[in-house]
């Protein structure tokens, strides 16, 4: 959608999405009141949105079982990805990692010769695939009623009892969870300012209990 020329707003929370960020795609996450563009980013990983994955490629993530190379931290990666601005560039040149200015350079070296399948597949791991075309328009994307029903069974399927009793309750029209009032947005009705394009991340997030209700 951006590349058609909307401005998108991505609502989660999530930091593997950062790498999906441009000058038409922000972040925005609904529970720390933050809005993040490519600044944020680059203060967050120490370089561009796209070379985030060359990032998560070296470090990993154990919660979405990204193995990454051991031994390879946060700062370290931020530093190679600085000097070799992708993965690919960094194992072609691993010989000059020990002219930089990393801690333990040569023992650095020898972990990703020696991890080049794993960071590799890290790669693969932590990329977002933003090819998938969309059969639908904007008009179909737009949030009306809620299909209660359907929801209804979902949420009994998941075992979500507490979810599955608000939904019962449901009438009228739908305010989306995530937007609190304190933040002042509400998709229930235009926002000046508000891009055309929001996309909700509906994973579960632990910090907060979904509430839905008129």
């Amino acid at each position: 959608l951006s590349a058609t020329g909307h401005d998108v707003v991505l609502v989660t929370g999530d930091k593997d999405l950062m790498q999906c960020v441009t000058e038409h795609v922000t972040l925005y996450d609904p529970i720390r009141d933050l809005r993040v563009g490519i600044p944020e980013v680059i203060a967050k990983f120490g370089v561009p949105p796209s070379e985030v994955v060359d990032v998560q490629a070296l470090m990993g993530d154990s919660t979405d079982n990204i193995p990454g190379v051991k031994g390879v931290g946060p700062k370290t990666a931020a530093v190679l990805i600085q000097h070799f601005h992708s993965l690919e560039n960094l194992l072609a040149r691993t010989v000059e990692i020990e002219s930089l200015d990393v801690r333990g350079a040569a023992s650095i070296r020898r972990k990703i010769e020696g991890s080049v399948d794993e960071a590799r597949l890290s790669k693969r791991l932590a990329t977002v695939d933003d090819s998938i075309d969309l059969d639908v328009t904007l008009d179909e994307l737009a949030i009306g009623g809620v299909h209660t029903p359907e929801l209804l069974a979902l949420a009994e399927e998941l075992e979500m009892e507490r979810f599955a009793a608000r939904i019962r309750g449901i009438a009228g029209s739908f305010r989306c969870p995530c937007m609190r009032p304190r933040t002042g947005l509400s998709l229930d009705a235009p926002v000046e300012g508000l891009p055309i394009v929001v996309s909700i991340d509906c994973e579960p997030d632990p910090r907060v209990t979904p509430s839905i209700g008129p």
